[in-house]
Order: structure tokens, then C-alpha cells, then sequence
């Protein structure tokens, strides 16, 4: 009959006890066993979301892997191209597109459009022989008749 309380009848791997139903996880006491509350689990997917992405003061997410590829690659990213971004962004929104990619001064920035968040960025040269993949608009910096 106990084990009709059960939930979920298989062990968690963080706690390895089975939870019943009704049951909170609370803060464990043994010393050097870590455990979570409730609170301290929102907490927890909080930090987490802060370290997965910054943001800039022009209001753009940046993604931890976009963060990587802008500091391993080198890319000049200042608060003059997050604004353009910013710009970028709310072109697309208007337009209705998804996911768009910005061509800005040899450089290569994936934006998503609902997240407001920069995916990833490349160098002229990793772009060399680059194919991308679910963008459906494209905004070309200083494009345009001469």
C-alpha cells in the first residue's frame, strides 16, 4: 500500500529516495550530503540562467556559448554592435522572422529573435566555408546601391 504513494516509483538520481506524493524535498543535515529545497531549487535554476547568458545594456541576451565564441575568436563585440544588434532584432521582430543572421563588419552574429539572445558569433574566417542553418532573414550591414 506504501508503495501506491508513490509518484514517481523510480529513485532520483540526485536524492535516490523515491518522493510521495505530497512530499517537499528539504535541506539534508548529514554532513558533506548536499540536498535542495524547493526555494533553494528555484535559486539554484536561477544562477543558472544567469550564468547561460549575460545581458548587455542594449537589452540582447548573450548566450555562454556565444560568450565563448566571442572571447576564443576574438570578435569585436562593443556596445556600438550590440546596439546594432538591439536595432537588428527589432527589424526582424516587425517583419516576423525567427531566427536571423546580422553580416556586421566581416563578422557573423545568429540572433534568435524571440529570445532576444545572440546564439553565436564567427570571424570572416571561420566563415569561409560556413553554411548556416534555420535562419530565415538576413540583414547585411552597409549593404545597399552605390
Amino acid at each position: 500500500m506504501a508503495d501506491d504513494l508513490n509518484v514517481n516509483k523510480r529513485t532520483s538520481p540526485i536524492y535516490s529516495n523515491p518522493l510521495l506524493q505530497g512530499q517537499r524535498l528539504k535541506k539534508n543535515t548529514v554532513e558533506g550530503e548536499q540536498g535542495f529545497s524547493n526555494q533553494d531549487f528555484s535559486n539554484v535554476v536561477k544562477q543558472i540562467q544567469l550564468e547561460i547568458s549575460e545581458k548587455t545594456d542594449a537589452g540582447i541576451k548573450i548566450s555562454a556559448h556565444a560568450r565563448k565564441r566571442i572571447d576564443g575568436r576574438e570578435i569585436q563585440f562593443d556596445s556600438k554592435t550590440a546596439q546594432t544588434l538591439d536595432n537588428v532584432l527589432n527589424l526582424a521582430r516587425d517583419k516576423g522572422s525567427k531566427n536571423t543572421l546580422a553580416m556586421i563588419d566581416n563578422q557573423a552574429f545568429l540572433l534568435s529573435v524571440r529570445d532576444r539572445t545572440l546564439i553565436t558569433a564567427m570571424s570572416n574566417e571561420e566563415m569561409q566555408s560556413r553554411f548556416f542553418t534555420n535562419v530565415d532573414s538576413v540583414y547585411i550591414s552597409g549593404a545597399g546601391p552605390r
